[in-house]
């Protein structure tokens, strides 16, 4: 914005100023010599230089959609953690017929921790429309790898719903047979008649099968963890939180060394064995805790990681410092 002034005595003058023949400060004659002069309270233009240094932009439709994804998958592991803990606490004590109020909480929490994975899976999958391209194909592995564990499962249920299936029609069957037999009369001096039984009917699915299907689903869900956690280390990276990333890392390495752990003793066999010695000596329920205690730690870890990468990201879209 410029002003124009007086020649004589550099006094800012308004239009109407201007047209009169003389200043209204010091009544010098105004004969059109005057001069236009720069403001000194304009505002410099921005460095290039320091926008750059700034950081990345992130407005967009993109990086809230993501802001809400995180809200999801904070809330939903909440839900989930919750759930489990009070549907063992309930079911794993269990002596003789549940009461009412039992079967209510374990309904209850049952459908709470189904809404909390709801949640969580809704949540991952839309954090694949992140607009930064590193941490958008981590996202999209993590969908994949998801997609992995929905399928590994369902084949997994239904082979294992065959084979009882199987088992209970092969149970039926020796049962006929038995009950034919005894019906069958005894004539004196005649040996009594053994019919053979007709060969048990083959289980759908092998146990090798089934222990292959379930070897898979621990692999996918072991890659969808990675996933999921270098997508949030990758943001953080974005956003410039180091601290942040450096925990996430850290989180990636002490579950990604439980996990590989627990598949590796799964496939040489040794994880049935050590459970088997473990539960002889301090007996199930000692197990299920100690299982359970270390997935709600894991979990709420993670819980705690989401929420400081999307509180940061809630300070990067309002433009206040992180």
């Amino acid at each position: 914005m410029s002003f124009t002034r007086c020649p004589h005595c550099d006094n800012p003058l308004t239009p109407d100023e201007r047209k009169a023949p003389t200043c209204p400060a010091c009544n010098q004659p105004l004969t059109g010599a005057v001069t236009a002069r720069e403001s000194p309270w304009k505002r410099p233009a921005p460095d290039p230089s320091w926008e750059e240094a700034a950081g990345p932009s992130f407005s967009g439709f993109g990086w809230g959609t993501v802001r809400t994804a995180l809200a999801l998958v904070g809330v939903g592991l909440i839900l989930l953690v919750g759930g489990l803990v009070f549907l063992v606490s309930l079911t794993a004590n269990r002596t003789g017929r549940p009461t009412p109020g039992t079967e209510v909480g374990t309904v209850f929490f049952g459908l709470m921790a189904a809404t909390g994975l709801v949640q969580v899976v809704t949540g991952m999958c839309m954090c694949s429309v992140v607009p930064a391209e590193g941490a958008r194909g981590w996202a999209i592995g993590n969908v994949f790898c998801l997609a992995a564990i929905g399928l590994i499962a369902l084949l997994l249920f239904l082979g294992q719903a065959k084979n009882r299936e199987a088992e209970r029609r092969n149970l039926d069957t020796q049962r006929r047979n038995l009950d034919a037999l005894l019906q069958e009369p005894v004539i004196a001096g005649q040996p009594r008649r053994f019919d053979l039984p007709p060969p048990p009917e083959k289980m759908p699915f092998s146990s090798g099968a089934l222990r292959a299907l379930n070897h898979a689903l621990h692999v996918a869900g072991l890659l969808a963890g990675v996933c999921f956690t270098c997508f949030l280390w990758q943001l953080a990276r974005l956003l410039q939180n180091r601290s942040l990333a450096v925990g996430l890392l850290v989180y990636l390495v002490v579950t990604v060394i439980i996990n590989a752990s627990f598949v590796i003793l799964s496939l040489t066999g040794a994880l049935e064995s050590a459970a088997g010695n473990f539960v002889g000596k301090f007996g199930p329920e000692v197990l299920t805790w100690v299982v359970l205690g270390l997935s709600v730690a894991i979990l709420v870890w993670l819980t705690l990681l989401v929420f400081l990468v999307r509180g940061t990201l809630t300070r990067a879209l309002l433009r206040q410092p992180t």
